[in-house]
């Protein structure tokens, strides 16, 4: 996969998951080891299930998933 489409990518679902922390989970926006290793994972997975022929929504959901699961634990 291209490095730029995967940055892409990973930046936005970066600012998704600061968003999300900045408004309920303030205590975890501190962590940036968390966003990187969280966008980092998300955008794997969105890119692995668009290049296996997924509809975007449906990589966007998995990809949402696992982004912020278990955030509020």
């Amino acid at each position: 996969m291209n490095d730029m489409i995967f940055n892409e990518h990973f930046v936005r679902f970066e600012k998704k998951l600061k968003r999300t922390l900045s408004g309920k989970l303030r205590e975890k926006f501190i962590h940036n080891d968390i966003i990187t290793k969280r966008s980092r994972w998300a955008t794997n997975a969105y890119l692995g299930a668009l290049t296996a022929g997924n509809p975007e929504d449906y990589c966007e959901q998995i990809a949402t998933s696992i982004l912020l699961d278990g955030l509020d634990r």
